[in-house]
C-alpha cells in the first residue's frame, strides 16, 4: 500500500522525498501524545465523547501522513510552494530544540543561583526550615537549644540530628539514637530500639517486625495500628489491606479508619 503513495514515488527527486519526509517526523512523540491523552478518561462527563477525541488524538501520524502525500502531489504543480511546508516544519523542530536545551541551561543556572543563595544564608536541606548561622542552629527561626552545629545532619524539613540526639522541629526526641534513626514516610520514623509517630516514641512497638501497610495502617508482630492508635482485636499475622477498597481485614473481621465493621443483622 505504501508504494502506491506518490510521496515514495520514483518520480520525485530524492532530495525532495527526503524533505517531504521530514513532514512525518512528528510522529516520534507519539507515545508520549499516548500517555499523555489516556488521561482523557480521568473521570469524563461523557465517556462515548472522550473516547472519540481520544482515537482523534491517537491518529494524528495517520494526519501527517496525509498532509506529506498531499504536498508530494502538490510538487508536480509547484515545485517551490511545495517545500515551504516540509521546511517550516524542519524549522519549528529545531526552534523547539533550541528553545529546550535554552531553556533547560537557564534552569540549570537558576538552581545553582538559588543554591548558592541557600548556602550564604545557611540553609540546610531543600526545605526552608532549618539553617545554620553564627554556629547556631534554627528552625524558623527559633533556636534550637542544645544542639551541636558542628556535627549536626539535615534528615527532612521536621527533622535532624547531631553526634547525640534527633530533633523533631526544635525539640529533643528522647531516648532516640542518632546513628541508626531513619524516617519510614511522612508519620513514621524508627531507630535501633523503637519506633516514632511524628516524632513520638512509641515504645510498646517491636521495632523489628513492624511495618508499614497502605492506607495509614501498619503492624508488627504483636498488633496492629491505624496512625498511632492500636487497632483493637486485630490479628497481626493476616492482617492486610484490600487494594481496591483501602479496608483493613484479619481473618475474624474488615475494617474501616481503624474500626471494626460490625456486620448488619439479617
Amino acid at each position: 500500500m505504501l508504494k502506491k503513495l506518490i510521496l515514495f514515488s520514483k518520480e520525485l527527486p530524492l532530495g525532495f522525498k527526503l524533505l517531504n519526509l521530514c513532514i512525518l517526523l512528528p510522529v516520534l512523540i507519539w507515545p508520549f501524545i499516548l500517555f499523555s491523552s489516556i488521561f482523557i478518561f480521568d473521570n469524563p462527563e461523557n465517556f462515548a465523547l472522550a473516547f472519540l477525541l481520544f482515537l482523534v488524538i491517537i491518529a494524528y501520524p495517520l494526519y501527517l501522513l496525509i498532509i506529506a502525500e498531499l504536498n508530494a502531489r502538490f510538487y508536480f504543480k509547484n515545485k517551490y510552494l511545495s517545500l515551504i511546508l516540509p521546511i517550516s516544519i524542519i524549522g519549528l523542530i529545531i526552534s523547539g530544540i533550541i528553545y529546550i536545551a535554552t531553556s533547560m541551561i537557564s534552569a540549570i543556572e537558576a538552581n545553582k543561583n538559588e543554591e548558592k543563595k541557600r548556602i550564604q544564608y545557611g540553609w540546610l536541606g531543600d526545605c526552608d526550615t532549618y539553617r545554620k548561622k553564627n554556629n547556631k542552629v534554627y528552625f524558623n527561626d527559633t533556636l534550637v537549644n542544645g544542639i551541636d552545629a558542628k556535627t549536626v545532619h539535615y534528615l527532612d524539613c521536621f527533622y535532624i540530628i547531631d553526634a547525640k540526639q534527633v530533633y523533631n522541629g526544635k525539640e529533643v526526641i528522647l531516648g532516640s539514637d542518632p546513628s541508626t534513626f531513619e524516617i519510614l514516610d511522612w508519620e513514621w520514623q524508627k531507630d535501633k530500639t523503637q519506633c516514632y509517630f511524628q516524632g513520638k516514641p512509641m515504645p510498646n512497638i517491636d521495632v523489628k517486625s513492624f511495618i508499614l501497610l497502605e492506607n495509614n495502617y501498619s503492624k508488627d508482630n504483636k498488633s496492629v495500628y491505624y496512625y498511632d492508635k492500636l487497632v483493637v482485636g486485630a490479628d497481626p499475622k493476616t492482617f492486610v489491606v484490600d487494594d481496591l477498597t483501602y479496608l483493613g481485614k484479619d481473618k475474624y473481621n474488615r475494617y474501616k479508619d481503624g474500626e471494626k465493621i460490625l456486620k448488619t443483622k439479617k
